[in-house]
C-alpha cells in the first residue's frame, strides 16, 4: 500500500507540473511549438509507470518510467516559470537559477531511457550481477554530465528557447574552457561512459532475448519492435527534413510514444502474444508498399515513355496496375511472412486447413476423433484434451 501511495503522489505531482508548465507559458503569452506538442509522448511514461506501479509495485520498471516522466515534468514547469518570470519581472525569484537547473535535464530524461530502462526490462532486475558495472558507469556518467552542464556552460539553452546567462558557470567554467585539454578530456570521458552504458544496455537486451522463452521473450519482442520502428521512422524523417523542413522530424518524434506503450503492454502482459501477429502484419504491409510502389514507378515510366511523360493515361495505367496487384501481392507476401516470422500461426493454419479437407472425406467417427485431438494438441498445445460426443438417443 505504501508503494502505491507513493506512486499516486508522484504521478499526481507530475501531472500538475506538466499542466502547470503549459499554463504558465500560456499566461506569459509564449507561443506554443512542437516541443510542447511532444509533451504527451513524455507524459506517457508517467502514465505507464503509474499503471505498472498500481499492479506490480515491486517492479523497478514502474519507478524508472515514473522518474523519466517526473524529469520531463520538472523541465516543463521550470521553463514555464522562466517564461512567466521573464514576461513579468520580479514575479519569479531567480529565473536564471531555474534555467541553469532545468536546461540540462534532457540528459537524464533521454539517457535513462537508453540505459536503465533497457538494462532492467522487463522484470526490473539486472540479467545477472555481472551487469552491475554497466549500471554504475551509466549512472555516474549521466550524473556527471548533468552536473558539468549546470556548472560550466556559460549560457543555458534548450530547443530553440532564448539563451539565459548561467549564474553557476564560474564554478567549473574557468577549468573547462571550450577547446582546452581539460575540457576535451572531461567531455570525451563522460561521452564514453554514457556510450558504454547505452551499448551495454542494448547488449543486455540482446543476450536476455537469446536466452529467454515464453512470456519474457514476448515482452522483449514488444520493446524491440517499438524501439526499432520508432528509430527507423525518425531516421527517415530526419533525412526527409532537408526536403520537407525540420517540422517533419519533430512530428515523427511522436512515434516514440510507441516505446512507453510497448512497455506497458509487455510488463502488464495485456494481449502479450499479439506481438507476433502485429509483427507479421507490419512486415507484410511494408513489403507490399515497397513492391507496389516499385510496380507503380516502373509502369508509369514505361507508359510515360510510350505515350509521353505528361500523358494522364500513364498515371491512370500505373494506378490501375497497382490496384489490381494489391490483393494478390498481399496474400502471397502475407503467406511468405507468416512462414518465416510467425511460424506457429502458419503451421496451425495449415493444420486446420488439412484437417478440414480430411474431414470431408472421412466418415469413421473414431478416426475423426483421433484426428481432432491430434490437431488440437499440435495447434493449441493444451495440457489435456478430451472429446465429448452427444448420444442422439
Amino acid at each position: 500500500m505504501r508503494r502505491r501511495a507513493v506512486a499516486i503522489a508522484v504521478f499526481s505531482l507530475t501531472t500538475v507540473a506538466f499542466g502547470g508548465g503549459l499554463l504558465l507559458r500560456f499566461v506569459a503569452d509564449q507561443p506554443f511549438t512542437l516541443n510542447e506538442a511532444l509533451l504527451p509522448v513524455l507524459y506517457a511514461f508517467s502514465v505507464v509507470g503509474f499503471l505498472i506501479a498500481l499492479n506490480r509495485p515491486g517492479n523497478a520498471i514502474a519507478w524508472i518510467c515514473l522518474g523519466i516522466g517526473a524529469v520531463w515534468a520538472l523541465e516543463t514547469v521550470g521553463f514555464g516559470l522562466i517564461a512567466y518570470g521573464l514576461a513579468n519581472p520580479g514575479t519569479v525569484p531567480g529565473p536564471e537559477v531555474i534555467a541553469a537547473i532545468v536546461s540540462p535535464l534532457w540528459i537524464p530524461g533521454i539517457f535513462t531511457i537508453g540505459t536503465f530502462l533497457l538494462l532492467l526490462f522487463p522484470d526490473g532486475r539486472l540479467p545477472s550481477p555481472r551487469w552491475r558495472w554497466v549500471a554504475w558507469v551509466a549512472g555516474l556518467g549521466i550524473a556527471a554530465m548533468y552536473t558539468m552542464n549546470v556548472l560550466s556552460n556559460p549560457e543555458t539553452f534548450s530547443y530553440g528557447r532564448p539563451a539565459i546567462a548561467n549564474p553557476f558557470a564560474d564554478v567549473l567554467g574557468p577549468w573547462l574552457v571550450e577547446g582546452s585539454l581539460p575540457a576535451a578530456v572531461v567531455e570525451i570521458s563522460l561521452t564514453l561512459a554514457i556510450m558504454v552504458g547505452v551499448f551495454g544496455s542494448i547488449l543486455a537486451v540482446v543476450l536476455r532475448y537469446r536466452s529467454s522463452s515464453g512470456d519474457e521473450r514476448q515482452q522483449l519482442k514488444w520493446l524491440a519492435t517499438a524501439g526499432t520502428v520508432s528509430v527507423l521512422i525518425y531516421v527517415v524523417a530526419v533525412i526527409l527534413a532537408d526536403v520537407l523542413g525540420d517540422t517533419v522530424g519533430l512530428v515523427a518524434a511522436f512515434i516514440f510514444g510507441l516505446i512507453p506503450i510497448s512497455i506497458g503492454v509487455a510488463v502488464l502482459r495485456y494481449r502479450l502474444y499479439e506481438i507476433d501477429r502485429l509483427l507479421s502484419r507490419t512486415v507484410t504491409y511494408a513489403v507490399v508498399i515497397v513492391l507496389l510502389a516499385t510496380a507503380y514507378g516502373v509502369t508509369a515510366l514505361t507508359l510515360g515513355t510510350i505515350a509521353g511523360q505528361n500523358n494522364p493515361l500513364a498515371v491512370a495505367g500505373a494506378t490501375l496496375t497497382a490496384a489490381a496487384l494489391f490483393n494478390p501481392v498481399r496474400r502471397r507476401v502475407h503467406t511468405w511472412v507468416d512462414r518465416r516470422f510467425n511460424r506457429n500461426r502458419y503451421d496451425a493454419q495449415r493444420e486446420l486447413e488439412e484437417f478440414g479437407k480430411r474431414l470431408g472425406t472421412t466418415f469413421d467417427l473414431d478416426t475423426v476423433t483421433r484426428d481432432l485431438i491430434g490437431v488440437v494438441s499440435r495447434t493449441v498445445n493444451p495440457t489435456t484434451a478430451v472429446t465429448w460426443i452427444r448420444d442422439r438417443d
